[in-house]
């Protein structure tokens, strides 16, 4: 459970990433305040922006579940604005084809609480991109994905053979 501090107002508690997460992306929070057993340590939303701002893609969804969160990174690369992203499942919205079954994925991350290898996105404008995707699943079973598009990678590996 992380416990978000507003400015200058009482104290909320969430119970689950997806309240947090829309909370931070929608600039309402300025701080919140992590357990790590204890031990407590507070996050600013200047950390928390470093995620909305990055250049890699990164997003959030619930294991068989809508996204939550949509960075600028990820809406440079597919062209999706978060408003068009948060709410409808990744893999339906980017039309993802995966290297293994996707159920195969999902046991993957709930036993290792991590999966990372190569997938194919469909951008908006109808290009496919690859992506290195890495993939962790949270406690509350949200699942934190980063992309690095390596399309141009692979066509230039192409390119040489």
């Amino acid at each position: 459970m992380a416990e978000v501090i507003q400015s200058n107002v009482q104290p909320i508690e969430f119970e689950d990433a997806e309240e947090l997460i829309h909370a931070i992306h929608h600039g309402d929070v300025d701080a919140f305040v992590v357990m790590k057993g204890t031990d407590p340590q507070v996050v600013t939303i200047a950390g928390a922006n470093l995620l909305r701002l990055s250049f890699e893609p990164m997003l959030a969804w619930q294991l068989d579940g809508p996204i939550e969160f949509w960075n600028t990174g990820a809406e440079r690369l597919y062209g999706f604005a978060p408003d068009e992203a948060i709410g409808r499942i990744s893999h339906a919205l980017l039309q993802t084809k995966f290297p293994i079954e996707f159920t195969d994925l999902g046991s993957q991350l709930q036993n290792r609480h991590y999966w990372s290898g190569e997938l194919r996105h469909t951008c908006k404008d109808g290009r496919e991109v690859i992506v290195d995707s890495r993939m962790q699943l949270l406690s509350d079973g949200t699942v934190l994905e980063v992309n690095r598009d390596v399309t141009e990678k692979k066509q230039i590996e192409a390119a040489l053979r």
